[in-house]
């Protein structure tokens, strides 16, 4: 049974380690196989988590929780609240990931052999890293973000058992990330290749992908256009293989960015015509994933609660805690719809005194709205109908940095129109730590000093 579990680990498809896992979960509740049923519950929860199922994560591992807290394995106990904090944390709930951080740290300090104990702690540097780069309330520090990314990688390396390594294979790519969104591309380099050469050896599909679209990106850098275009395709193969649909989208992206580069307009049309239509599933997917999980932040403290009450109690109690909060709950989400619509009008409000402003750059009415709802649609030819109207403010751009990218170019548009960070995330379906990190680069490339503020520049271009 034990051999069965290391192969449904090691199956990169999704549907077929599913019902591998299903199947054996049967087998050791008939056997009354505790660690192998802990083992096999753990494995269905990270299945979900990587197949961007993030709601659902958290809801398994709330209904899981009893018996791998019972089981008294502070290593499984560790990785399920680590589990759910990456959850949170994909979804923007960083307050709520913290707090399952710091309990996951709680039992990983408990552990006492040494590889698994440096398995956890890696762990939760990994995630404390990532919180400080996609925190979008608090400001951005790089040398956090490479503080805890080199201290997880460090304490990785430390691991002797070679079947326990595949962290080490996550803080290379994620060094990889950091070292090139800080131009030091020897640095990325390394830490690219570190990570898919980890990766190859153990099987981690996920991360043998995203290495090479580092990789592709390093090329790219170089002007080495053909072995970039090489990278990303195989990865896009990668990640249609793993049924991994962000890593698609970010390949077809990248693939229309570079046959454009090429000047392979056909190429670029088509991949761009197929990140549109992956971003919008995408995009319904997250606006669900985030409506269920608020519900279950809201009621996770009467979750948690429950454990310690008595079952005859909790029956007695149940009704009038429920409603409760359901009157607790209309009460807030009107209060949050009147806020929402009140944002949204001053929002609108700031909006048009923007777009007010630029008609002194002698662009009508016309062509303000048309630019606007491209920018709302997520429109691919957006950035080629706001360089017909605005040339001089690219030539402009592309003066202070001859090597700026298209996507870059693209963030600056959308700023020169009066969008904000928000704005731009949400209405290009990115992550604010996306939007963040290509302002990031902007900043770089223009060479701005840390007390200017880019949108006010770029509008006033």
């Amino acid at each position: 049974m034990d051999s069965l579990y290391l192969i449904a680990r090691a199956i990169n498809n999704s549907d077929s380690s599913s019902v591998l896992i299903n199947n054996l979960l049967k087998e050791t509740r008939a056997n009354n196989y505790a660690r192998g049923k802990i083992n096999l519950l753990l494995l269905k929860a990270v299945g979900l988590f990587n197949t961007g199922k993030f709601d659902e994560t958290i809801k398994f591992t709330y209904a899981i929780e009893d018996e791998v807290r019972e089981s008294g394995l502070y290593p499984k106990i560790s990785h399920l609240l680590a589990l759910r904090a990456n959850s949170y944390q994909s979804l923007f709930f960083f307050s709520k990931s913290n707090e399952s951080l710091k309990e996951s740290q709680y039992y990983a300090e408990k552990i006492k052999e040494p590889d698994f104990k440096y398995f956890a702690f890696g762990r939760i540097y990994r995630l404390k890293s990532n919180n400080f780069g996609a925190n979008n309330k608090e400001a951005y520090n790089p040398d956090s973000v490479i503080y805890y990314s080199i201290k997880s990688f460090t304490i990785q390396n430390k691991i002797v058992n070679p079947q326990m390594r595949n962290g080490l294979s996550i803080d290379a790519y994620n060094l990889g990330n950091l070292f090139l969104n800080n131009k030091k591309t020897d640095s990325a380099k390394r830490y690219f290749q570190i990570a898919y050469t980890t990766a190859k050896k153990i099987n981690q599909l996920a991360l043998v992908g995203e290495s090479m679209i580092g990789l592709g990106q390093i090329k790219e850098k170089q002007n080495q256009l053909d072995s970039a275009l090489f990278y990303y395709n195989a990865a896009l193969k990668n990640a249609k293989e793993g049924k991994r649909a962000t890593s698609i989208k970010r390949c077809h992206e990248l693939l229309a960015a570079i046959y454009s580069k090429m000047g392979d307009s056909k190429n670029s049309l088509t991949h761009t015509q197929k990140y549109a239509v992956i971003t919008d599933s995408i995009a319904n997917a997250d606006k669900k994933a985030s409506s269920v999980t608020a519900g279950l932040v809201i009621n996770e403290k009467d979750l948690i609660s429950s454990r310690s009450k008595n079952r005859y109690l909790l029956i007695i109690s149940g009704s009038i805690c429920f409603l409760f909060i359901l009157i607790f709950a209309i009460v807030k989400l009107r209060k949050k719809h009147s806020e929402t619509i009140l944002f949204h009008k001053e929002e609108q409000n700031l909006l048009n005194k923007q777009l007010n402003d630029l008609v002194a750059d002698k662009i009508t009415d016309e062509v303000l709205n048309e630019l606007v709802v491209m920018v709302k649609t997520d429109d691919p030819a957006f950035f080629v109908r706001f360089k017909e109207y605005h040339p001089i403010f690219i030539q402009k751009i592309t003066q202070l940095s001859p090597d700026i990218l298209v996507t870059d170019l693209t963030i600056c548009a959308k700023l020169r129109l009066g969008l904000n960070t928000k704005e731009i995330a949400y209405f290009s379906r990115s992550s604010l730590r996306s939007v963040e990190s290509r302002k990031y680069r902007i900043r770089k490339k223009l060479n701005f000093k840390a007390e200017d503020d880019l949108a006010t520049w770029i509008v006033n271009l």
